[in-house]
């Protein structure tokens, strides 16, 4: 697979992951991430996410921010 597709099929992925939180019937109030390193971390934070103040490699992103991704 070429470095293009594989990055499509990823994003992809996380898309379909966000959705879903957003249409879950559970009651949520952010996604949350753990940045496996600073890499990870930039890239979520690029994405809009947060960090957590006590725990910076943890990232949050409200869900309605999300949600409104979707209309």
């Amino acid at each position: 697979m070429t470095d293009f597709v594989l990055s499509s099929l990823q994003d992809a992925a996380r898309r379909a992951a966000l959705y879903r939180a957003v249409r879950s019937e559970i009651a949520s109030f952010a996604v949350i991430v753990d940045a496996k390193d600073e890499s990870a971390k930039r890239f979520y934070e690029r994405e809009s996410f947060l960090p957590l103040p006590d725990q910076p490699m943890k990232l949050f992103r409200p869900l309605a921010d999300i949600e409104a991704l979707f209309k």
